[in-house]
């Protein structure tokens, strides 16, 4: 069962607000396979806390449950594109 939930578009720090968070359990459907599997939950979680080449996942936490939007997603992985490609532009 697929249960999404938006956000009111009330002022916040977040920049979540009014956009449709996703599990990270439903985000991890968005991201493309690898070797034909979609990658492990634990993956976004750990890109939500620790971060990837200095780039955090944008999400939201209730209790023990994290989300995140398909924008937030999009914003990672542009992010992450730039970072990398600062960083080739450094060696």
């Amino acid at each position: 069962m697929c249960t999404t939930t938006v956000i009111a578009a009330a002022p916040s720090k977040s920049s979540l607000a009014g956009e449709e968070l996703l599990s990270l359990q439903e985000a991890v459907r968005l991201v493309p396979k690898v070797n034909g599997r979609h990658m492990a939950t634990t993956t976004l979680w750990r890109w939500c806390r620790k971060g990837l080449s200095g780039v955090r996942l944008e999400h939201v936490r209730a209790g023990r449950n994290y989300a995140t939007s398909r924008q937030a997603l999009e914003r990672f992985f542009v992010a992450l594109r730039d970072a990398q490609r600062s960083d080739s532009r450094k060696a």
